[in-house]
């Protein structure tokens, strides 16, 4: 797989969180029985149809009445904040003054990679072609992988980020598997905004 590219900033003195998601090529669908007119937005999907993980991005199409709820562009997606049961609520979306929902539609995402077998490094550089890293961070120390609402979160400390001293540099999270094998998940450039409470 081609890695991600996403840049980041980090504050120095404060925590750094940042959560990563992992969607397989492979979607995954769930018919619809009813979309509530509320803030948030609550989509219900039939009995015995599969939820997208909390924070995952979805889409809807195919819904009759409530047509302001349907994605046409591929680009677009809801992210669905949370699920209870068949709920699936969708806390940036207020379907209140929507038209009424009359039934059909589907909710799609594509289906999370399994995250159980796999690790990660990540390194922060000065550049490319730094001989040592400014910081180094793994799996159990710094990096969360959880399989079970599938997310990896890079968690860097307040006393890591004041020790830091860049201003633009690069960083890349690597995962690895339990066969060994390596991947490349994610990178980019990071900056740092000095402190100036300290």
């Amino acid at each position: 797989m081609n890695p991600g590219r996403v840049n980041l900033r980090i504050y120095q003195g404060s925590t750094f969180n940042q959560m990563f998601r992992w969607e397989s090529e492979t979607p995954q669908y769930a018919t619809i029985a009813a979309i509530n007119k509320s803030a948030p937005c609550v989509i219900v999907v039939n009995t015995g149809q599969p939820t997208p993980p909390p924070s995952w991005r979805v889409r809807v199409t195919g819904a009759s009445g409530m047509k302001q709820i349907n994605l046409v562009d591929e680009d677009d997606y809801y992210i669905s904040t949370n699920t209870v049961g068949a709920n699936v609520y969708i806390n940036e979306l207020n379907s209140v003054n929507f038209d009424t929902y009359t039934g059909g539609g589907v909710l799609s995402w594509n289906y999370p990679v399994p995250l159980g077998n796999y690790t990660g490094l990540m390194q922060i550089r000065r550049s490319v072609l730094s001989s040592s890293p400014l910081l180094q961070i793994t799996s159990g120390s710094g990096i969360q992988i959880n399989d079970t609402d599938k997310y990896i979160r890079v968690t860097i400390t307040k006393e890591q980020t004041a020790q830091l001293d860049f201003s633009v540099g690069v960083y890349s999270l690597e995962l690895t598997n339990n066969l060994g094998e390596t991947i490349t998940f994610i990178q980019g450039n990071i900056s740092l905004v000095k402190e100036v409470t300290r």
